[in-house]
């Protein structure tokens, strides 16, 4: 904190905006910080490391595999040459990738749903790429 050099305070993230700036990378974000001597003052200016979680078995799907409806998440997944609606439960979701918590095996191809609409049943065909 500017003002208080060498101290430091732990918060946390309460709030924020979920609009990343393409521009600066940046988003816009409120911490509670406990200030019970009253050292912090509104307007004060702070450097701040934000420790991110990190899940490093997560299962991860690109975002153009997710459907989002009003009953749930789902993503399409490949049986017998036919799409199959599989409802699952999603985690993370940078926009690029969303994890997928619970409803998928890993070893599980989805289809990439992109723009396309797609119904449950409807013949597919799998290429290699």
């Amino acid at each position: 904190m500017d003002g208080l050099r060498g101290r430091n305070f732990d918060g946390k993230i309460t709030r924020f905006s979920y609009t990343l700036d393409e521009v600066t990378k940046t988003m816009l974000a409120e911490i509670e910080l406990p200030n019970p001597k009253l050292e912090l003052r509104p307007g004060m200016y702070a450097i701040v490391k934000i420790g991110i979680e990190r899940k490093e078995d997560a299962l991860l799907v690109p975002a153009d595999a997710l459907v989002v409806e009003r009953a749930g998440a789902f993503v399409f997944t490949i049986n017998d040459n036919k799409a199959k609606k599989t409802r699952v439960q999603t985690g993370f979701n940078d926009g690029i990738n969303v994890e997928i918590v619970s409803g998928l095996k890993p070893e599980q191809p989805v289809i990439f749903v992109g723009k396309r609409t797609m119904s449950d049943g409807q013949a597919v065909k799998v290429e290699a790429k």
